[in-house]
């Protein structure tokens, strides 16, 4: 997420956005963080939703233009998949399993720096979105809805036995 801050320090001198954090972590991280956004200016862009379930989500899946997930190591990012099942676009880091976001043309694939994150950012900003969130959401049903994956797994288990 201090890469994402950063990244939108660099962004701010160009651009008007507004970034909202989502999750929640131990409160001193938390609190790293916060400090970070205020070193850095950008308070009144910034804001740390915390923890949010079902209705809350989705609102904030509809309210979003696209999902940033700056992340070092992922083993499947669900964010990510949910973000693109709500037909939101999503820049993911190179340390999430999601290259398929460029190949599908539904988002970005690139390094968790700064720079990268705020090339990204700022490259994705001009692109069609609606589109982009289509590509996602149709990527996630045909390859990710219950039955897509009940049917890979029925095929597991039949070649295994």
């Amino acid at each position: 997420i201090e890469n994402l801050i950063l990244a939108m320090s660099i962004i701010m001198a160009d651009a008007k956005l507004h970034l909202s954090v989502y999750g929640e972590g131990e409160p001193e991280y938390h609190q790293q963080l916060v400090q970070l956004v205020k070193e850095q200016g950008l308070a009144e862009q910034i804001d740390f939703i915390g923890h949010v379930t079902e209705e809350d989500k989705t609102k904030a899946f509809f309210n979003a233009d696209v999902c940033v997930v700056p992340s070092f190591t992922e083993n499947f990012g669900m964010v990510v998949a949910e973000s693109l099942a709500h037909g939101v676009p999503v820049v993911a880091s190179k340390g999430s399993p999601w290259q398929g976001l460029e190949e599908k043309n539904c988002g970005s694939w690139v390094d968790n720096s700064p720079q990268a994150l705020a090339i990204a950012i700022k490259a994705i900003s001009t692109r069609e979105l609606e589109e982009m969130g289509l590509n996602g959401r149709r990527w996630m049903q045909d390859d990710f809805a219950w039955s897509q994956v009940a049917s890979r797994m029925c095929s597991l288990y039949y070649e295994l036995v």
